[in-house]
């Protein structure tokens, strides 16, 4: 069946880092003749205001999370699997989400990590490792993975459906993003190198020296942003997923069935070829001055400069519409 396939596939939604949310205004410098000291030595006030609304947003197969400037976390669409719900007593602050397939997994600010969401669909991806020096976690499929200070990477998970994506390399990384059967990383020097991929390959996992800042995998896909703005994509491109519109990126993501990137605050789609997937997820967004994307099976979402997020797709009674095309509303 088509939704079992599309079971197999998860994409992970890896948003770029949060924006500071304001500037710092300038004082102006006022003529006087007194030139006593002032008696109020204390540094000047930011004025700028702080950041409100969602400062960052990551897209599960069929559910999202994004989280406030404060750490706070809102989750939407599927729950079959609770995986919109933190355990209880766990509230945070995030410093990041990673939504996968059945299962989200959360790095406190403490640098903790914790997962959820895996009732009934339990593969080991629940299961984090112990410690306080998390700085980036990751999701995929049914496995996760985290980095340390040293950016060395841990993973978790694969349970039957291993395929070598839970075996990373010793190689320092900087970042880390999870496919349904491999996981990617990009180390300080731009080059992505990816593990897995044994019972799925599309030619995802071979290596690319780059120089890339950013890095996004799902099935069957992997892609590289450049310094430039330039996107190079390599592996499957069963749908128009690998046709790459010619602009220049800020930010890009793969999905399971299409592929989006953030060209000039407007949000481009491709990939949406085959009818069968065709869930609308490919048209143009309704907002404008995006910052970040992220795309699942049949939807995409993106968020905008000023904290709101704006989601499309799901297909007019799509049976597998549980939410993940709503906008969300602020914790």
């Amino acid at each position: 069946m088509f939704w079992t396939s599309l079971l197999l596939l998860a994409c992970t939604d890896d948003a770029p880092p949060p924006p500071t949310g304001g500037t710092t205004d300038s004082v102006p410098l006022i003529e006087t003749a007194d030139t006593s000291p002032p008696t109020d030595t204390s540094p000047p006030t930011d004025t700028a205001p702080p950041p409100i609304g969602f400062v960052a947003l990551r897209s599960g197969e069929n559910h999202n999370c994004a989280w406030t400037a404060a750490g706070e976390l809102t989750c939407w669409g599927a729950n079959h699997t609770d995986q919109r719900d933190p355990p209880d007593g766990v509230t945070g602050p995030w410093a990041e989400v990673a939504p996968g397939l059945w299962h989200t997994c959360g790095l406190l600010e403490t640098g903790e990590l914790t997962c959820w969401g895996c009732t009934g669909q339990e593969h080991g991806q629940c299961e984090p490792p112990a410690g306080s020096d998390w700085i980036h976690v990751a999701s995929g499929s049914t496995h996760s993975c985290a980095l340390d200070a040293d950016g060395v990477a841990t993973c978790w998970g694969c349970g039957p459906h291993d395929a070598g994506q839970c075996d990373p390399p010793t190689t320092a990384f900087t970042r880390l993003v999870g496919g349904p059967v491999n996981t990617c990383g990009l180390d300080a020097d731009g080059a992505i190198t990816c593990w897995g991929c044994e019972s799925d390959d599309h030619g995802q996992c071979e290596p690319h020296t780059g120089p890339f800042v950013d890095l996004t995998t799902a099935s069957g896909q992997t892609c590289g942003l450049a310094a430039d703005g330039t996107l190079t994509c390599w592996g499957r491109n069963q749908a128009g997923e690998a046709d790459l519109p010619d602009q220049t990126w800020s930010h890009a993501v793969t999905g399971p069935t299409h592929a989006c990137g953030v060209a000039d605050g407007a949000i481009t789609c491709w990939g949406c070829g085959s009818p069968e997937t065709d869930q609308g997820q490919c048209e143009d967004a309704a907002a404008a001055g995006f910052v970040a994307v992220g795309a699942g099976t049949g939807h995409t979402c993106g968020l905008t400069s000023d904290g709101a997020i704006d989601c499309w797709g799901c297909g007019e009674d799509w049976q597998f519409d549980l939410g993940q095309c709503e906008d969300p509303t602020l914790p």
